[in-house]
């Protein structure tokens, strides 16, 4: 899905990875914010995933998805780092009643593309998928989206793509 920006940008959306259910959680950056720090909550499975979002004035905002058992991982992003692709599993957990949730996972950055991770270690699950976002080499992350509950039960992406300009001559 692709939604227009301005003249040269487009939005493209990819996912949800995990769970088919409706969305019920969206977090987009403002054209001037980034993201600081990823915050993630996991043991067998993924149970949440947070964001430390900076804005344009400094100021820090943390918006948190899923649950909060497990451990907490927390990625800080150096100066100039940001995330390129989102990968890890998803499967039928037996804890959840064998709901597909997001069995593990892994961040790449521009500065880590091997990618920090995975959180989550796979286990007690059933039916065990790979997903891999596209890489996003130039084209940024903006936001992320998904199905949340007690645990992480799908997340997604949104890139803002960039076009080159077309001279009319």
């Amino acid at each position: 899905m692709a939604q227009a920006m301005a003249s040269n940008h487009v939005i493209e959306k990819y996912g949800p990875y995990g769970s088919q259910c409706a969305t019920n959680w969206c977090m987009m950056l403002d054209e001037c914010d980034s993201i600081r720090e990823v915050i993630i909550r996991h043991a067998n499975i993924v149970d949440g995933i947070g964001f430390v979002i900076v804005d344009a004035s400094g100021c820090n905002t943390t918006k948190s998805v899923g649950g909060q058992g497990g451990k907490c991982s927390r990625i800080v992003l150096k100066h100039n780092e940001y995330i390129i692709q989102v990968s890890g599993t998803h499967g039928e957990h037996k804890g959840s009643g064998y709901e597909r949730r997001i069995t593990s996972l892994r961040i790449h950055t521009n500065l880590c593309p091997g990618g920090y991770g995975p959180y989550g270690l796979a286990k007690n699950v059933q039916h065990v998928c790979s997903f891999s976002t596209p890489l996003a080499s130039c084209d940024p992350i903006v936001g992320f989206f998904g199905r949340q509950g007690k645990f992480l039960d799908s997340i997604g992406i949104y890139m803002k793509k960039r076009f080159p300009e077309i001279s009319p001559y």
